[in-house]
């Protein structure tokens, strides 16, 4: 019986330690758990668990140089430009409502995408301040695109663009053209 006994704990043991060294993964980054058995005798079993520590490091993102600025701000803005003429060009062109609201819907999803994308970016130091303006007048341009794509007519739909582009242009972005050697905004650049 004593045998049994004393098989029971080695058994038991073995699957405690089993189960303790299968829960420890390596994704984590942490180095994997270093197990190590002995018995004192044949009664008892011990067992320990040693892990190491895992240390992190941060970095400080590197703004980037002016070309890359400037080809990263153009890849930015380009899909909310074009979404911006291509709904300027419907309601010009007098398009069927359902249309002009599609357009509309584009040009909010493309100025969600552009603000977010405008945020990831490190931007060079003098261009921080009007991308910052720029950003702003996006977010605040949200709510009035999100109403043009709802509008209940062209009238209502009109009213929404215009107030969501106070003054038909953003200094900012002429600012932040300027600062990256960008060409002004042209529309004829968004067919």
């Amino acid at each position: 019986m004593r045998n049994a006994v004393t098989g029971a704990r080695i058994l038991l043991s073995a699957i405690v330690l089993s189960a303790v060294s299968g829960c420890s993964t390596a994704d984590n980054g942490a180095a994997p758990a270093v197990t190590t058995g002995s018995t004192t005798d044949s009664a008892t079993a011990a067992t320990t668990t040693t892990a190491t520590a895992r240390t992190t490091t941060s970095v400080t993102p590197v703004p980037l140089a002016k070309d890359e600025a400037a080809r990263r701000y153009l890849d930015i803005v380009t899909p909310y430009n074009l979404a911006l003429e291509h709904l300027e060009q419907g309601i010009n062109e007098g398009r069927p409502l359902a249309e002009v609201h599609a357009l509309a819907d584009a040009t909010a999803k493309a100025n969600q995408a552009h603000v977010a994308a405008l945020r990831a970016v490190v931007w060079p130091a003098d261009v921080v301040s009007p991308m910052t303006a720029l950003i702003g007048e996006s977010e605040l341009a949200q709510p009035h695109w999100d109403r043009a794509a709802l509008a209940p007519n062209r009238d209502a739909v009109i009213e929404a663009v215009k107030a969501a582009i106070p003054g038909g242009r953003s200094e900012a972005a002429t600012t932040i053209r300027a600062q990256l050697s960008l060409d002004q905004y042209e529309e004829r650049d968004y067919p």
